[in-house]
């Protein structure tokens, strides 16, 4: 059943269409899902900590030799090594199920 109330707000007319009985739809959530099946290679989540530190450094180091009116190197992996973070890089994987590929 479908009931309206109208009220009026300010000198406007304003209809509020109400309905009695609502049928509930069972809905869910969408899910982000991977394109590819590649994963980290640890059980680290993240390597936000290690990437801040790479970058100082290399911010760091850049500063100084454009003080010192040296070149300053154009890459991260100039100065530090990014292999020595948490994850240990990335690899493809085949047998990837579907609770894999969700992020």
């Amino acid at each position: 059943m479908l009931s309206e109330i109208c009220i009026v707000v300010k000198g406007t007319y304003l209809c509020i269409h109400t309905f009695d009985q609502i049928k509930a739809y069972k809905t869910t959530m969408s899910r982000s899902v991977r394109k590819t099946k590649i994963f980290g290679i640890t059980a680290a989540d993240t390597e936000k900590q290690d990437k801040k530190r790479w970058n100082r450094t290399f911010r760091k180091v850049c500063k100084k030799l454009i003080r010192l009116e040296k070149e300053a190197p154009t890459k991260i992996q100039g100065v530090t090594n990014v292999w020595d973070g948490a994850k240990d890089g990335k690899k493809y994987y085949r047998g990837a199920t579907k609770k894999d590929m969700r992020k």
